[in-house]
């Protein structure tokens, strides 16, 4: 949206994470980032190509929203 309205973006650092982490530990952990809307990257030791991490996934906010609540230890 902002981009369409031609107003500058906010670009962010992103929290990254390992595949094995617990998401309610990755919550507890990182809530400050969470609350300001920072992205949490999930990213495994793996390399690609390119010797660059790979990228699995993202938590994302219902991931979040859902978390103290799952009943699997990971996601």
């Amino acid at each position: 949206d902002c981009a369409v309205k031609g107003k500058t973006l906010k670009i962010r650092c992103a929290v990254v994470v390992k595949p094995e982490d617990v998401v309610h530990e990755v919550v507890k952990k990182q809530k400050d980032y969470i609350r300001e809307g920072y992205p949490i990257l999930v990213k495994a030791d793996i390399k690609d190509e390119s010797e660059n991490p790979l990228l699995v996934g993202i938590l994302t906010p219902f991931d979040l929203l859902y978390a103290p609540k799952l009943k699997v230890e990971q996601a």
